[in-house]
């Protein structure tokens, strides 16, 4: 039964419609902590502002996923065990390298590096930085990094089930090498990790003879970087040239230990070198970066069979990343809509409640921050098409560690998505009409996915009150380590209408 609350004050009949639409959403907004005096001064003896409020369960349950888009400004790599599922997490990932628009190098007279009077490189290497990580810092991990030799498409969407190896973009015959490592970098001093600028890597050589695609050979990878650049330094110009004529890359491969999974937040290509300048010899360094203009993407292997195990799960729903996953919710569009026709739905409200982790063991899976809401049948175009959330059909709910009442503790909260509701209420709608077995067509019609995302801000000024304001810019999958479950029964969804 729907529970109805009205009241009724005097106000200018002239103005009905202009407060309705002005003061009605305010008084909404607190109907959930108590809606028994919603419509208070807002209709007179002739017409009243009804305001209804009811809950609808919502069916959920959880779905497995072999990858999802895999662009990322993070790369993973290592192998961890999921407490959880006692399963393997494996993650690579490959990534471009650009050079700044017309970067010029020292003058070739300059360069005082030489072998048989020709320029080289004295070494050359990549790091690898690690912010953070999970895992074990001390466990024993192997690398292998691979030359590319078709870089990838701006164009091409690359899920993380992508295989470079397999569909051949690794150059034949081209650089290899391996790397074993700790996350701790025991070969870095004790005082030079204090140091406040100190970033933790992983430390790869690439000093080791190399050839390149026309058989030339070079002492080391850095003498290929700088004597291309004096024999064609239009293929240095801009990151597109570079990449297309120089360096299409390189992949990432876990290749040995396990119990750590890095988390690559930016890696670099160093190339160093002695010079001349004013009769002093200095040393010089070229560095090529993998920064968010150039594309970077993970590849991660999951037990697909052993997850799904728990989609058979009734009492909770799950979201595992990175890659596995996701929680579907099925919403009581008929029901929310039968006998109120003629009603305004003015908010629409769903709070996932977290179930608390009971395990002890140390490494743990971390919670999910950040989920997206929004139609089953978007998901693709929208992570595709590098969307944002337009609140509209598409919806962020940060984890709430604590809020003003207990209930509103360890969930995550999706405000109101009233436009989602009446979006797939016209869409039935209007489909029926045209075709009476458009539901059996659109079996997604009604359903909403629940996905871990990571969103990013950039500050921007107010042109109103030159406030620094945080701006949504990019939301990605997580690609991160994570995991939660999401209490089933008793979800619902909470809605308010009106009707003048």
């Amino acid at each position: 039964m729907i529970t109805s609350f009205a009241a009724q004050a005097q106000y200018s009949t002239a103005m009905k419609k202009l407060l309705f639409l002005i003061l009605s959403p305010l008084c909404f907004l607190s109907c959930d902590e108590n809606t028994d005096y919603i419509g208070n001064s807002l209709t007179d003896d002739d017409d009243r502002l009804y305001v209804f409020a009811d809950t609808f369960d919502i069916t959920a349950s959880t779905i497995a996923i072999d990858s999802v888009l895999g662009r990322s400004n993070t790369g993973y790599l290592g192998r961890v065990s999921d407490p959880e599922t006692g399963t393997n997490i494996t993650s690579h990932f490959m990534a471009q390298y650009g050079i700044l628009e017309d970067y010029v190098f020292p003058e070739e007279d300059s360069i005082v590096s030489r072998h048989d009077g020709k320029i080289i490189a004295d070494s050359c290497e990549i790091r690898l930085f690690c912010n953070s990580f999970f895992g074990d810092s001390l466990a024993v991990m192997k690398l292998k990094l691979s030359e590319m030799g078709t870089p990838m498409k701006e164009a091409t969407p690359y899920y993380s089930s992508f295989d470079p190896e397999v569909k051949g973009l690794l150059r034949e015959n081209g650089l290899t090498t391996t790397k074993t490592y700790t996350l701790s970098n025991q070969a870095v001093s004790d005082s030079e990790k204090s140091g406040d600028k100190y970033v933790n890597y992983i430390h790869i050589p690439l000093n080791q003879a190399y050839t390149d695609k026309n058989g030339r050979q070079y002492n080391n990878y850095g003498t290929y970087l700088l004597t291309n650049y004096y024999e064609t330094p239009a293929f240095y110009r801009n990151s597109y040239q570079f990449i297309h004529n120089i360096a299409p890359g390189f992949y990432y491969q876990w290749a040995g230990g396990i119990g750590s999974m890095a988390y690559i937040t930016s890696s670099q290509i160093n190339v160093y070198f002695r010079y001349e300048y004013n009769d002093s010899v200095y040393k010089g360094t070229l560095t090529f970066a993998a920064t968010d203009e150039v594309l970077q993407t993970t590849t991660v292997y999951n037990d697909l069979e052993k997850l799904k195990e728990l989609t058979k799960d009734t009492e909770y729903t799950y979201l595992k990343t990175p890659a596995a996953l996701i929680t579907q919710l099925t919403l009581p569009i008929d029901d929310i809509i039968a006998s109120h026709s003629n009603d305004t739905i003015n908010s629409a409200k769903i709070t996932l409640e977290r179930s608390n982790n009971l395990a002890t063991n140390h490494y743990t899976l971390g919670m999910p921050q950040t989920l997206l809401i929004l139609p089953v049948d978007s998901v693709k175009s929208f992570f595709e098409n590098n969307l944002i959330t337009d609140n509209k059909l598409s919806f962020l709910s940060t984890f709430n560690t604590a809020k003003t009442t207990t209930h509103d503790a360890n969930t995550y909260t999706f405000d109101n998505i009233s436009s989602i509701v009446t979006h797939m209420a016209n869409m039935k709608r209007n489909g029926m009409a045209k075709d009476p077995q458009w539901t059996q067509k659109h079996p997604n019609w009604n359903k909403l996915a629940v996905i871990p995302v990571t969103a990013t801000y950039a500050n921007t000024i107010s042109s109103t009150t030159g406030q620094s304001i945080p701006t949504l810019y990019r939301v990605r999958h997580d690609m991160s380590l994570t995991s939660t479950r999401i209490y089933n029964k008793g979800m619902k969804i909470s809605i308010v209408y009106s009707r003048l």
